[in-house]
């Protein structure tokens, strides 16, 4: 069996659960990284966790060895791609919040939505994410693969990029794209406890050998969406586990 995965993300944890529990996924499975997402007004909804959730999180998990990624949303993407990192507003949540040693990752989440982007600035922003050890993804999808292209070159060498077709939706494509070259890849969209391990193997198929990443939300949730549910997020990652690589982590 080719072990080919660095890291299996699931997102979505929220209030409906305890930090606590995260760190007992993390015993149990130590590859796995947590996707929190990360919105202005979204805060405290379903997938959205709460200031007050936000900052238990920082207090019992800030600086350990777990790793997290903040995905971020909505008027805050706007504002980032035109160079303006949402320092007050984190700094409300929490002082920490953009500390390393919470969020080693930022996904930017443009869901195939045009944008408005300030390249100079944003090169500017990803400069000092990489000063602080930290990579940036940006999603790949036929509207917003300039993002990519532009800073790549620039310099830029702490982007990744995640492929999902489904643009936020869980769907699972009709064909797994192959991924680019030289750049960190990961892939999203319909992944569920009960169809990665198949998914997987597809993948697998187009990659190559090439280490990647894979991330779910949506089929982690309970039926009704209001739970973060950790007996699929347990079965999801125990189907993942056969895969994973066990080196150094990208």
């Amino acid at each position: 069996m080719q072990k080919f995965i660095t890291k299996v993300t699931v997102t979505g944890a929220d209030d409906s659960v305890h930090p606590n529990r995260l760190i007992e996924l993390y015993e149990e499975f130590t590859f796995v990284e947590f996707g929190i997402l990360l919105s202005r007004d979204a805060m405290g909804l379903n997938r959205f966790p709460s200031r007050k959730w936000l900052r238990n999180l920082i207090t019992i998990c800030g600086g350990s060895e777990m790793n997290f990624a903040g995905h971020i949303c909505g008027a805050w993407v706007k504002e980032l791609l035109v160079g303006h990192w949402p320092t007050q507003d984190f700094m409300d949540i929490d002082d920490n919040l953009m500390a390393p040693g919470v969020f080693s990752r930022w996904q930017i989440n443009t869901h195939a939505i045009p944008h408005k982007v300030d390249y100079d600035r944003l090169s500017g922003l990803l400069c000092s994410l990489e000063a602080n050890g930290q990579t940036t993804i940006f999603q790949y999808d036929d509207v917003n693969t300039a993002l990519v292209t532009h800073s790549l070159n620039t310099g830029s060498t702490n982007i990744s990029v995640l492929f999902d077709l489904s643009h936020g939706a869980g769907i699972l494509p009709k064909k797994w794209p192959k991924p680019l070259t030289d750049i960190d890849c990961g892939y999203a969209g319909g992944l569920s406890p009960e169809n990665v391990a198949v998914q997987i193997e597809r993948i697998a198929a187009i990659v190559g050998g090439r280490k990647i990443w894979i991330d779910a939300e949506t089929n982690l949730r309970s039926a009704d969406d209001l739970q973060f549910d950790l007996r699929k997020v347990r079965a999801f990652l125990e189907a993942a586990k056969p895969w994973v690589f066990n080196g150094v982590l990208f």
